[in-house]
């Protein structure tokens, strides 16, 4: 067996790996210097790209920076600078701006009251965290349509490995089968599936999991827990980029309400 060998940083070196650690930064956040006697602001040039502050369009003054933060925003974070300068505390949040071209970018700031020569001035850090919030919203709105997802009681909810194993099931589905989560989890879900269905339903899961066009919705017969066939109807959904696998939302039908037939040669 090989073992990488580990050794620590010489003080030269870690000198270095810091100075780039902190040039990186540096060119990535924007500083800001208030005055808060006069209320002037002095934005370094990575400020003002950061907050899209034209030479044409800032003439230094707080009240027109506050003008380019988006108007949702604007009340809390003039609140949380208000705070900061009367506090004493630092002050940290992100925020939303709209540029010149008219397209929204998050921000985050993070400030300080000092006394520079014997004035009271608002040091401000900022960095771009668009890319962030993006994916933090993109999340969160997966996260809800998963959680919706997982929570349906009227749905039959389970979700397939890369080997059609169960990788998930409700608890409709416990009811169903007669058989807990756990005793469910890493069981081949085709073994379920009824003798003269098991062939197309397997043709369909492989085709979804090959990113193939086919129809995801599919009818079969389903043994449950009694030992008897149930007729279920599902939508197979390829959620591989949330949940790392296929759902089945599936219901139970009446075979005397069947409005799409089984094949013929399904028929036991």
């Amino acid at each position: 067996m090989r073992y990488f060998q580990v050794r620590s940083l010489k003080p030269s070196e870690l000198a270095r790996y810091n100075r780039a650690v902190l040039v990186e930064l540096a060119q990535e956040t924007g500083f800001a210097e208030w005055n808060l006697k006069t209320l002037a602001v002095k934005a370094s040039k990575r400020q003002a790209e950061l907050y899209a502050l034209g030479n044409d369009r800032f003439e230094g003054h707080y009240q027109q920076y506050l003008e380019f933060v988006h108007p949702d925003h604007r009340v809390r974070l003039d609140q949380a600078i208000q705070g900061a300068i009367s506090s004493g505390n630092e002050f940290e949040l992100d925020f939303c701006i709209v540029d010149c071209d008219g397209e929204e970018r998050w921000l985050r700031s993070k400030g300080k009251v000092s006394i520079t020569g014997g004035n009271p001035m608002l040091i401000e850090m900022t960095r771009d965290v668009t890319r962030i919030n993006q994916l933090q919203s993109a999340y969160r709105r997966q996260e809800t349509k998963w959680r919706t997802l997982m929570q349906s009681r009227v749905e039959l909810v389970l979700v397939l490995d890369e080997n059609n194993c169960i990788a998930y099931v409700n608890s409709t589905i416990e009811g169903l089968l007669g058989a807990s989560a756990d005793a469910l989890l890493g069981e081949e879900f085709l073994a379920f599936v009824h003798p003269r269905d098991r062939s197309r339903v397997a043709q369909t899961l492989k085709a979804i999991h090959q990113s193939q066009k086919v129809d995801p919705q599919i009818l079969y017969r389903l043994q449950s827990g009694q030992n008897d066939w149930v007729y279920l109807e599902t939508i197979v959904c390829d959620e591989r980029s949330i949940v790392g696998g296929l759902v089945l939302r599936s219901c139970k039908v009446n075979v005397g309400s069947l409005t799409t037939k089984i094949p013929r040669s399904s028929h036991s």
